[in-house]
């Protein structure tokens, strides 16, 4: 690939140079940045008779889903209604990883709304806005986006970032390379991912199967006289200088693997930071939006808190801390889960609930016995799931990349 013939310094670390003719804006001179609208409990509505408002959960790689979805009755003003070419992005969130995850606005997804840990970036430059956001410049600008209570993109922040500026017709080019290049590459993305789940579906048939095989002497009693559920929180008195590591319902994901946990001083926590997790705890999402954020504390480190999102199962004398685990990520315990869900717009499970829950188990040396078999059996899949997941993670790492080059005129992609 090609470059240009001459080239400039920006004096922007992140930037580099960029060719000669091209120029650096702030995105505050280029668009408009618009933090989303707020409601109410009583403002959400069905499918039917509501608007839908776009949050975080709307994006999933790069890319507007809907899946999980919450509509409003509410007046709306004509700003807030999404047009072809705005870029939505995520600018609120307690995971610091999705802080500015953003999809771009196609003419199908237009007249809807956005909620307010959400923003839109409208522009004349959307198609090529949204590869910028998509870069690692963008990307490398993340650590603005810290505070000291949440993690978030706020319009000054979002308003203040550089962006580098091609000619227009160029911009469309680079637009239009990149959507094929990406394309391609998201299409290879989505294979690897797809063969994880099939993994992942066969792990879980092994749980299933082990979990369920209820046999001679074993017993059924509800949780509450098993486990401990919620039993230690964080004092509001607690030391504003006890220092925490902090699980949110976002670091885990559906496979049961924590990706981040976060260290905070107390006083700086999340308010949410309260319930207190050991090794050998099981933390299991209430809300059913999330509710395969299951895992198991299988080494804390100490000073561990997660979410009140999640409620905190202890195993008591009776319970193998792993044969709990795979209880609570059986597809029997997850159907009970939902049948005592209550709720609209986030169904969710209160601890009461969820302590009169029954499950089966044998003896302690027979659930050690399943336990070991699990493993076992699962270990070659394990294998290859994260060698499937460093494939992707190489293609993403790739994929960044290139944005990056052909955004700020490394590469030249245009005649």
């Amino acid at each position: 690939m090609s470059r240009y013939e001459k080239y400039k310094a920006t004096n922007i670390e992140w930037i580099g140079e960029i060719p000669e003719h091209w120029q650096v804006k702030k995105l505050k001179y280029i668009g408009e940045s618009i933090i989303g609208i707020t409601y109410s409990p009583d403002d959400i509505s069905d499918e039917e008779n509501g608007l839908l408002v776009l949050r975080s959960s709307n994006i999933q790689d790069g890319k507007l889903a809907f899946e999980d979805c919450v509509y409003v009755s509410k007046d709306v003003k004509e700003k807030h209604l999404t047009k072809e070419g705005d870029v939505l992005l995520c600018a609120r969130n307690g995971s610091a990883h999705l802080v500015g995850k953003s999809a771009l606005i196609k003419k199908e997804n237009t007249n809807i709304t956005w909620g307010a840990f959400m923003s839109i970036f409208r522009s004349s430059i959307g198609e090529f806005a949204y590869q910028f956001f998509n870069s690692q410049i963008f990307k490398s600008q993340t650590g603005l986006f810290a505070t000291s209570t949440i993690n978030q993109l706020t319009t000054d922040t979002l308003n203040n970032l550089f962006v580098p500026l091609p000619l227009p017709e160029e911009q469309t080019a680079i637009a239009n390379y990149l959507n094929e290049k990406t394309a391609h590459i998201d299409k290879l993305i989505a294979n690897k991912q797809w063969l994880i789940e099939l993994l992942e579906e066969e792990k879980t048939a092994i749980i299933n199967y082990s979990i369920n095989g209820v046999g001679k002497g074993w017993k059924r009693k509800k949780l509450k006289y098993v486990t401990s559920i919620n039993s230690e929180s964080l004092s509001e008195k607690t030391d504003e200088n006890y220092s925490l590591r902090y699980i949110d319902i976002g670091s885990v994901d559906a496979n049961g693997n924590i990706h981040s946990i976060t260290d905070y001083l107390f006083a700086e926590a999340p308010s949410r930071a309260r319930r207190i997790v050991k090794e050998g705890d099981t933390i299991l999402s209430t809300v059913r939006t999330y509710l395969k954020a299951i895992a198991l504390i299988d080494d804390s480190n100490g000073n561990a808190i997660c979410s009140t999102g999640f409620a905190v199962i202890r195993p008591l004398q009776e319970l193998n801390s792993k044969f709990l685990f795979f209880i609570c990520r059986s597809q029997k315990f997850i159907d009970a889960i939902i049948s005592y869900s209550k709720g609209v717009s986030y169904p969710s499970i209160d601890s009461e609930d969820l302590k009169n829950i029954e499950i089966e188990y044998p003896s302690l040396e027979i659930q050690t016995e399943i336990v070991e078999s699990i493993l076992s059996t699962s270990e070659p899949i394990l294998k290859t799931i994260e060698k499937i997941k460093r494939e992707i993670a190489y293609m993403q790492e790739f994929k960044a990349s290139l944005i990056s080059e052909v955004v700020t005129g490394k590469q030249k992609v245009v005649n």
